[in-house]
C-alpha cells in the first residue's frame, strides 16, 4: 500500500453507519474510504492507493489510518481545540504556553496539572478528562481492530457495542465477537485471535469453532450434527481431536449452548424447537377428534361431489385434530381445501388461513377466495423484541387453521406456529412433498409424513381439466423419473428449445424475455415472466442473467451515487426485515433513487419501502432468481436454462419445483440430456433432522421445557 500523511481540515461527508468518509486535508488532498471517526486538526497517516473519479478527479482511497501525535505548538493547539470539549483556540494556546511539547503527555498522565491554567477549574477539568478519555478510547480501539485485520465498518460496529472496554474484552477473548456482534462469525474472530497470538488449540478457539460448525450445518438445513462427522471435521480443519478431549463438548453442554443426545449434537434452541413441535402436536392429537361428524346423507353427497381421495381428505380434516394433505399439481388440493373450509363455515366455525411467505399467502388468497396471512402476521410478530403476540400462553382463536406450502416451513417457524394453536383448534397442513425442503433447518413435511403420527392423505389422481396441461404432465413425469420425449408427446404449454452450447443461453433468454415472448403472448416482461436458474454463478446463472436482462429491459440511466440498481429495476429482498415488513423472497420495483437523501424507494405491491444506501445489500436484482427463491410463488410464464454447468444442482426435486411454479407457459432452453439427468437424479442432500424420531416419542421420554426457545 501507498501512504499519505496530512492534517484533517474538514469532513466533506461522513456516514455514521459504515464510516464512509470524504475528508479534505489541509495539504489539499481528498481522502475517501470507510474509516474510523477522526477529528479536525488530527495529524494522521493513511494507507491505501490513488484512484481517479470521473467527476471528482484524483483521490486517495484509504484502507487503513494511523493517528500521529502532533509535535509542533501549532499542531497541538489545533488538536486540543478540535478534540477536547470546552477547549477553544484561546484556551488551547494558554495550555500549550505552559506545558509546551509535553502537553499531551501531561493530559494523559497527570491531568490535574491543568488546574494551573487560567480558565480551568475542577468542572472544566472533569470535562476535559472525560472527552480526552473518550477520544483516546475510540482511536485506541479502532486502531487496535484495524491493525489486527478488522475492517473499519466492522470495527465501528464492535466499538459501538463494547466502547472503551473494546481492547480489554477482545484481548481476553476475541471469540466473544461471534456471540455478541451480528455478521461476525468464526473466521473473522479467529483471524483476530491468531493475530493476537492465541494458540491454535486454545479452548476458546475450539469451543467457538464447534458452535460455528453447528450453526453452519444448521444454515444448510440440518437440525443436528452426528458426533462422528463433527470429530472428523475438527481433525481435518483444526488438527484437533475432540474425541480425545471430551471436556470441550462437556463444557458447552454444561453451559446449555448445545445438547448432546446419543451420537448427536444439537444447538440448544433447535433441539428444544423440535421437541416442542412434538409436544404440541401430540398434545393436540390427544385432545380427541375433530368437530364435525358426517352423517350418512352428507357423506353420500360429498362422495358424489369429490373424488375418493378428496373425500378422504375432507373426512380426515373434519374428524382429526391434525391432517396432512399432499399431492402434485392438478390433483385437486385446492378444491378439497375449499370444500373443508365451506363445511366448517356452514357449521358456524371460524377459519384462519396462513402460509410461510407473503407470495404464498397472496396466492392462497387468490385460490381460496378468503384472506390468508403469513405465519408471522398470523402470530403478530414484533420486530422490536422478536416475540410473537400469539404463543403458548396466548393461543390463536380459531376452530380451523389451514396452512399451505408446508414444505417451506423450517423448524423454528413450525415450533412457534404450533405453540400458538390451542386444544380446541383443528389444523390442516397442505403441501407437496416432492418439492424442495425449507431453506432453514429441518425437513418438516417429510418428517411428519414419515412418522405416521399425523394422518396423511396423498392425492395422486390427476383431474381431467389438468390432464390437458403439458405443465402438469411434465411435472408428474419428472416426479416419476421418466424420460421426456418432446418429439413424440404433446406438451401444449411447454416449449423446449434445444441448445447444447451454454454460451448462447443468456443472450437467447434475454432476447426471448425482452422481445419474442411479450410480442407473441402479450406477457409483461417484468410482471408476467420470471426467469429461474439453479445457480447464482456460472454460465446462465442468476448473476449473469440479471446483468444481461437489466441492460435489455431497463434503459434508465444509472445513478451517479449507486451503480447496483437503476430506477425501474425488478428487485428481491434477501432477508427478513421485520421493521420494514418485507421478507426474504419478496419482489418489488425500484421507484425512486434519492441521492441527496441517500435513499432508494422500492414498491412491493401497494407498499413503498425506503432503503438507506448502506442497506442495499439486502436487495438483489430479480429479473432472474434461483429456484429455491421461487418457492411458494406461481408465475404466468417461467423461462429456465438447462445446462451441465449446473450439474451439481440438477436434481429431481429442484426441476420439479421449477416446473410447478408455472401457471400458463413454460420455456426450457438448453440440453435435453441435462433435463433427463435431473429427472433421473432422485438423490437428495442428506438432512439431519429428528422430528418424531422413535427415540423421542416413546412414552418414557420427557421432551423437557421447550419454552427455552
Amino acid at each position: 500500500m501507498e501512504s499519505l500523511k496530512g492534517t484533517i481540515q474538514r469532513y466533506v461527508f461522513y456516514n455514521e453507519s459504515n464510516g464512509y468518509s470524504v475528508i479534505k486535508l489541509e495539504e489539499g488532498e481528498t481522502i475517501i474510504g470507510n474509516l474510523p471517526p477522526l477529528n479536525k486538526g488530527d495529524t494522521v497517516e493513511f494507507f491505501g492507493s490513488w484512484v481517479t473519479h470521473k467527476f471528482y478527479g484524483v483521490q486517495f482511497k484509504a484502507e487503513r489510518v494511523q493517528k500521529i501525535q502532533p509535535t509542533t505548538t501549532e499542531g497541538i493547539v489545533k488538536y486540543l481545540s478540535h478534540t477536547l470539549k470546552g477547549v477553544n483556540v484561546k484556551l488551547a494556546k494558554r495550555i500549550v504556553k505552559i506545558f509546551g511539547d509535553k502537553t499531551l503527555d501531561i493530559i494523559k498522565e497527570n491531568p490535574s496539572r491543568l488546574l494551573q491554567v487560567e480558565g480551568i477549574g475542577h468542572k472544566k477539568l472533569e470535562s476535559i478528562i472525560t472527552s480526552w478519555k473518550a477520544s483516546e478510547a475510540v482511536h485506541e480501539s479502532l486502531l487496535f481492530l484495524t491493525e489486527h485485520g478488522i475492517g473499519n465498518v466492522r470495527a465501528l460496529k464492535i466499538y459501538e457495542l463494547y466502547g472503551e472496554n473494546t481492547v480489554a474484552l477482545l484481548t481476553e477473548n476475541p471469540y466473544r465477537l461471534i456471540y455478541d456482534v451480528e455478521g461476525i462469525g468464526f473466521k473473522i474472530a479467529d483471524s483476530l485471535a491468531l493475530s493476537l497470538g492465541f494458540d491454535e488449540h486454545h479452548p476458546f478457539r475450539i469451543s467457538a469453532w464447534v458452535i460455528y460448525f453447528l450453526r453452519e450445518f444448521a444454515s444448510q438445513g440440518n437440525v443436528f450434527v452426528p458426533k462422528k462427522l463433527l470429530f472428523e471435521e475438527a481433525l481435518r480443519t483444526l488438527n484437533y481431536s475432540l474425541e480425545d478431549s471430551p471436556a470441550i463438548i462437556s463444557a458447552l453442554v454444561g453451559k446449555k449452548e448445545i445438547i448432546e443426545f446419543e451420537d448427536r449434537l444439537y444447538l440448544s434452541d433447535l433441539y428444544y424447537a423440535e421437541r416442542g413441535i412434538e409436544r404440541f402436536i401430540l398434545a393436540l392429537i390427544k385432545t380427541g377428534k375433530g368437530f364435525i361428524n358426517l352423517g350418512n346423507d352428507v357423506s353420500r353427497r360429498l362422495s358424489n361431489l369429490f373424488s375418493e381421495e378428496q373425500f378422504e381428505g375432507i373426512k380426515s380434516a373434519l374428524t382429526n385434530k391434525v391432517t396432512i394433505i399432499t399431492g402434485g399439481p392438478g390433483t385437486g388440493k385446492t378444491t378439497t381445501v375449499r370444500g373443508i373450509i365451506d363445511i366448517y363455515k356452514d357449521n358456524g366455525k371460524t377459519v384462519l388461513l396462513a402460509a410461510p411467505t407473503g407470495r404464498a399467502a397472496k396466492r392462497m388468497n387468490e385460490l381460496i377466495g378468503m384472506e390468508a396471512k403469513t405465519i408471522h402476521r398470523l402470530l403478530e410478530f414484533s420486530p422490536f423484541d422478536f416475540s410473537f403476540f400469539y404463543n403458548e400462553q396466548n393461543k390463536l382463536k380459531a376452530d380451523l387453521i389451514v396452512v399451505d406450502e408446508v414444505s417451506m416451513i423450517d423448524t423454528f417457524l413450525m415450533y412457534h406456529l404450533f405453540a400458538a394453536i390451542g386444544k380446541n383448534t383443528s389444523v390442516v397442513l397442505v403441501g407437496d412433498s416432492n418439492q424442495l425442503p425449507s431453506v432453514g433447518p429441518g425437513n418438516i413435511l417429510h418428517d411428519l409424513i414419515r412418522s405416521k403420527i399425523v394422518p396423511v392423505v396423498e392425492f395422486t389422481q390427476i383431474f381431467r381439466q389438468a390432464e390437458s396441461s403439458g405443465i402438469v404432465k411434465l411435472a408428474h413425469a419428472i416426479k416419476n423419473g421418466s424420460t421426456i420425449n418432446f418429439k413424440e408427446e404433446t406438451f401444449p404449454d411447454v416449449v423446449f428449445i434445444e441448445k447444447e452450447n451454454p454460451d448462447v443461453l443468456t443472450p437467447l433468454i434475454t432476447e426471448l424475455v425482452a422481445n419474442r415472448i411479450p410480442n407473441k403472448f402479450d406477457y409483461d416482461p417484468f410482471e408476467d415472466i420470471q426467469v429461474l436458474s439453479p445457480m447464482y454463478k456460472s454460465k446462465a446463472g442468476v448473476d449473469e442473467l440479471n446483468r444481461s436482462l437489466q441492460n435489455a429491459l431497463n434503459k434508465n440511466a444509472p445513478s451517479e451515487k449507486i451503480t447496483k440498481f437503476k430506477t425501474g429495476d425488478k428487485v428481491m429482498q434477501l432477508r427478513n426485515d421485520y421493521e420494514k415488513n418485507v421478507f426474504n423472497g419478496d419482489i418489488g420495483y425500484v421507484e425512486k433513487i434519492l441521492p441527496n437523501e441517500k435513499k432508494v424507494i422500492v414498491r412491493f405491491d401497494l407498499k413503498k419501502v425506503a432503503y438507506k444506501f448502506e442497506e442495499l445489500d439486502d436487495l438483489t436484482l430479480a429479473y432472474a432468481i434461483t429456484v429455491h427463491k421461487s418457492q411458494g410463488s406461481e408465475y404466468p410464464c417461467v423461462v429456465m436454462p438447462l445446462t451441465f454447468y449446473h450439474r451439481i444442482m440438477l436434481k429431481r426435486k429442484l426441476i420439479y419445483t421449477a416446473v410447478t411454479r408455472t401457471r400458463e407457459l413454460l420455456i426450457l432452453i438448453g440440453s435435453k440430456k441435462a433435463l433427463d439427468f435431473a429427472a433421473a437424479n432422485a438423490a437428495e442432500e442428506k438432512r439431519y433432522s429428528s422430528l418424531f424420531a422413535p427415540e423421542f416419542i416413546n412414552e418414557n421420554f420427557d421432551p423437557e421445557n421447550s419454552n427455552e426457545i
